[in-house]
């Protein structure tokens, strides 16, 4: 055999060596990768207006848009319970993580978070963008992020002197009625009276 032909045989072996190096890695890799990511999420928060310090219950719906008659509808779309979502509460500097889990419908994933403070918050699912339209506009129906307002605890306070003059205007409000009750009789009793003087003259 010639050195020609058996280099030639060497550059076939190692090149097919090559290919199953690489193929064995990128089939790894892709195993060990996340899949299946959905298209689109849907966030909901229970209760709707959280408070300050409670617990909040987070739910995101695994989404996927379909075209059907020159329409798209959502359909709902599993997602494997390996799949990483980064979900996260954000407000002037401040960061909450949020953990969450895949239940046991598998298009429906929850966690739970508490937010510390008053204001407006905003939910974002950051591993999911935002699906756009046929014009480049974001589909309002799927959106990763949800805006959630944080009330306090126990409602507004209650300001100072607040019960003192709510007491004070119901005892001069009784006291007007008593006078108007009184007077009234007084002329009833008086106009009686001026009635029997005349049938008596």
């Amino acid at each position: 055999m010639s050195g020609v032909a058996l280099s030639a045989r060497r550059t076939v072996a190692a090149t097919a060596l090559c290919w199953v190096v690489l193929t064995g890695f990128f089939a790894t890799f892709a195993s060990a990768a996340p899949t299946g990511a959905p298209v689109c999420v849907r966030l909901t928060t229970q209760p709707l207006r959280p408070t300050a310090g409670q617990p909040v219950r987070l739910e995101l719906r695994t989404l996927t848009p379909v075209k059907s008659q020159g329409a798209l509808r959502l359909e709902p779309r599993a997602v494997p319970s390996s799949y990483p979502f980064h979900v996260s509460a954000s407000r002037a500097g401040q960061l909450v993580l949020i953990h969450v889990d895949r239940s046991s419908d598998p298009e429906v994933w929850t966690g739970q978070f508490v937010l510390g403070s008053t204001g407006l918050w905003h939910l974002l699912v950051q591993d999911v963008p935002a699906p756009s339209g046929a014009r480049g506009r974001v589909d309002p129906r799927c959106l990763p992020e949800l805006p959630v307002v944080v009330s306090a605890a126990g409602g507004p306070p209650q300001p100072s002197g607040s019960g003192h003059s709510n007491l004070r205007l119901t005892l001069l409000l009784a006291i007007a009625i008593a006078v108007i009750l009184v007077g009234t009789a007084l002329f009833v009793v008086l106009r009686s009276r001026v009635r029997v003087g005349r049938g008596d003259s």
